[in-house]
């Protein structure tokens, strides 16, 4: 049966400013982790909301769910923030009955920073649930400790001494960067602030567009249990920068073009988002400021408010038709020949990209600040609403920005201090507030870029997704599917049976292919390439392709590739090695057989007397047993084999070495522990050997062991290449068991190498 392919859900909530960063979410989970993606939009009338809807990449699926009255929900007089979570709350319905009547139902719901009560919906259609704060990693911070800050503090404890709010870890908010609805407990905000943050921690965790190396301390926080983690106890991703690229526009044929004719870095781009508005007295500073200061500009300008603020929902044509009367009087004509003004909206990406300019003086919505910081532009702090302070103090103290003493939100900025932050941004300073700038925006291309911190954070979001929902990806099934695919042919069946059978294995492998993300891809390409070469051995390295197709995980394709060369060398050996049947063991320990029943690692067989242990070239019941051996009776017991110190002149003849080669083999032992060069040893042993090996060098006492039926060691050190065993033991002669760690081999040379050595430990502490 087919897999079915993950499937993201998208909850937008209205505002151009958080619908640009859940379509970005969208195209990254789109592109480079294999989703599918259903973006759920809130009407609205704002034109730029409609526009980019329209202009999105056709990547994946938008839904644009019916309008809600919120009429009767709210006061005429209501702030733009308890109207969209009324909007929000509304779209409930609209949105669990969209996702009942798709063919294809999410798994995973993505919500924004609004849309938290629709968590819900996740749970009544068991979808995994996340939320996705495209602000900074400072504020989510803030917003998950509310809840914990509105248990523990006293009535208007840090209200009313405007004390700053401590967050564990993190730098504290100044009460004067607070958001509104966080000034006081009696705010009709403060209620839903309390809520949002108690409903994120239910989510399965939290993404937030930003990035390690821009805020570090804050996200090293929210992950320490010691810290805020202790508090704080939901999973968060940094997963940012977010945000759309520069690209093709309708407005180029003005605007752009009037930047294509001005010096690199010389312009200077005012804007306070799609929806920040000023007083008239502030425009009117602003235009006095920008005149004086005597610097190219693009000032992208909305009609004023009475105090200034936001018109975020409320967003029309008014002021596009060219009336700009509400500028000083001369201002557009004496500004002609340096500056452009733009009603209500121009495209900031494009912009912000062009290298003509220099300095962006920003509200610091986080969308417009990290624009800013991507394309390398500094930027003159000008926060209106939100959050928009904390952003402010933020950038200031990273080096990246400047800022007025006074709070534009609440005081008029004159002219003169205006004049000044111009050109500081555009010549006293901005070479070096540039330089800050464009690092960040190189740790932010890293972050995105594969193995990154921001690509690898979304990827584990994505993998533990997939984990959950998913069997794992079985790489061998797919190599198997693949070989199946190749092989099949018609035969003697009909064309439409042979193309049912190629039909269903195909739509096995998509299935399983679906969902590989990067790191899976290399892994099966791996694998794919030790079963090439393992599959294309001779039959006479069967033991050996089995014995590592058994060890988990698979060793990397140049360590098989290791393993068998040594088998070959192995088995090139004109004549028998002068090691060959001596086991080696450290501390000078009795060595023992093995326990048969639990050490499983496979053996050579005897073909004749199915025992293991050797091959029928060398069974004793064909050839016969050594005059010194005897028969192994029924039942006997398991005896260790040892070297005794001897004067007698008996006979060797069961002792497969010369005494020349005993003399040599003993030198290189003893010798290990000299200063003397190998090169001073004669004889076929030592004349391969290019350098001292390092199990030779190791200062230990050595038994040999003829005839044992294992070789041993004490250290991993001393094997040249090994694996990890588990459950694997050596029986002793009291009956008891020694665990066995590692099994590999010793290679003294090209000639001369030790096959399955087993390491035990137990030794060491055994004599």
């Amino acid at each position: 049966m087919a897999i079915r392919k993950p499937h993201a859900a998208l909850l937008a909530s209205p505002g151009k400013g958080h619908l640009i960063p859940v379509l970005e979410l969208g195209n990254r989970l789109a592109i480079h982790h294999g989703f599918d993606v259903t973006v759920f939009a809130v009407a609205t009338d704002a034109p730029p909301t409609k526009s980019q809807l329209h202009t999105s990449p056709n990547l994946f699926n938008i839904i644009e769910l019916p309008p809600v009255d919120i009429s009767g929900l709210v006061d005429a007089g209501a702030t733009i923030f308890t109207q969209i979570i009324a909007m929000m709350r509304q779209s409930i319905s609209n949105l669990r009955s969209a996702i009942t009547a798709m063919n294809s139902r999410p798994t995973v719901l993505i919500v924004d920073l609004f849309g938290t009560k629709s968590l819900v919906i996740a749970d009544e259609f068991e979808m995994l649930k996340y939320v996705y704060v495209p602000s900074n990693a400072w504020f989510v911070a803030m917003t998950l400790y509310v809840p914990t800050l509105d248990k523990d503090l006293a009535e208007g404890e840090y209200v009313c001494e405007k004390k700053p709010l401590r967050i564990p870890g993190c730098k504290p908010v100044r009460f004067e960067d607070l958001p509104d609805p966080l000034q006081g407990r009696k705010n009709q905000m403060y209620d839903d602030c309390v809520r949002i943050g108690v409903e994120m921690l239910t989510a399965n965790g939290v993404l937030v567009n930003t990035w390690e190396d821009l805020e570090h301390t804050t996200i090293g926080a929210l992950r320490d249990h010691k810290i805020l983690r202790q508090a704080v106890n939901v999973p968060v991703h940094p997963i940012g920068p977010m945000i759309r690229l520069a690209g093709p526009s309708d407005s180029r044929s003005k605007l752009l073009d009037w930047l294509d004719m001005q010096p690199t870095r010389s312009v200077l781009y005012v804007s306070f988002g799609s929806g920040g508005t000023l007083s008239v007295q502030q425009i009117t500073e602003l235009a006095a400021g920008l005149e004086l200061s005597q610097k190219r500009f693009i000032w992208v300008v909305r009609p004023p408010m009475e105090h200034g603020g936001f018109k975020y929902l409320s967003a029309s044509k008014e002021g596009c038709d060219g009336t700009l009367d509400y500028l000083p009087n001369g201002f557009l004509a004496r500004t002609l020949k340096v500056g452009l003004v733009v009603p209500v909206w121009a495209p900031q990406t494009e912009i912000l990209a062009h290298p003509s300019v220099g300095g962006y003086l920003s509200h610091c919505g986080w969308n417009s600040t990290i624009e800013s910081i991507v394309n390398g532009v500094p930027l003159i702090a000008w926060p209106l609403y939100a959050e928009q302070n904390m952003n402010a103090t933020m950038l200031v103290e990273a080096g990246v920005a400047i800022r007025s003493k006074l709070l534009p939100s609440t005081e008029v900025v004159m002219r003169e201090e205006i004049e000044k932050m111009v050109r500081r941004i555009m010549v006293k300073d901005g070479n070096e507030i540039r330089a800050r700038v464009e690092k960040l925006k190189d740790s932010a291309e890293k972050a995105l870029s594969k193995g990154g911190s921001s690509y690898n954070s979304l990827s584990q979001v994505a993998k533990e997704y997939l984990k959950d929902h998913f069997p794992q990806v079985n790489v061998s099934r797919m190599y198997h599917l693949e070989q199946e695919i190749h092989n099949l042919v018609q035969d003697n069946t009909s064309v439409a049976t042979y193309f049912t059978k190629l039909k269903l294995l195909w739509d096995d492998l998509a299935s399983l292919q679906s969902h590989l993300f990067q790191e899976d891809i290399a892994q099966y390409q791996q694998y794919q390439h030790i079963m090439k070469f393992l599959m294309g051995l001779n039959e006479s390295f069967g033991a050996i392709h089995a014995q590592i197709l058994l060890i988990d995980p698979l060793p990397t394709i140049s360590h098989i590739y290791g393993l068998v060369l040594q088998e070959e060398c192995q088995r090139n050996i004109q004549t028998p090695s002068p090691i060959d049947g001596v086991a080696l063991a450290a501390k000078g320990i009795l060595l023992t057989l093995k326990d048969g029943k639990k050490f499983r690692t496979p053996w050579p067989k005897c073909t004749h007397c199915h025992k293991e242990g050797h091959t029928i070239e060398r069974c004793y019941f064909i050839h016969g047993f050594p005059p010194s051996s005897r028969k192994p009776s029924s039942g006997s017991k398991p005896r260790a084999h040892q070297v005794s110190s001897s004067n007698s002149n008996s006979s060797t003849s069961s002792f497969p070495f010369t005494l020349d080669q005993c003399q040599q083999l003993l030198a290189m032992l003893n010798t290990a522990t000299q200063s003397s060069s190998m090169a001073n040893h004669v004889g076929n042993i030592m004349s391969s050997l290019s350098g001292k090996p390092p199990i030779l060098s190791a200062k230990t006492l050595w038994i040999l062991d003829n005839g044992a039926t294992d070789h041993m060691v004490c250290y991993p050190s001393d094997l040249t290449y090994f694996i990890h065993v588990h459950s694997r033991t050596v029986q002793l002669l009291n009956g008891s068991h020694a665990v066995v760690t590692h099994i590999g081999s010793i290679v003294f040379s090209s000639s001369l190498i030790l096959k399955n050595v087993l390491c035990v430990p137990f030794f060491l502490n055994a004599s």
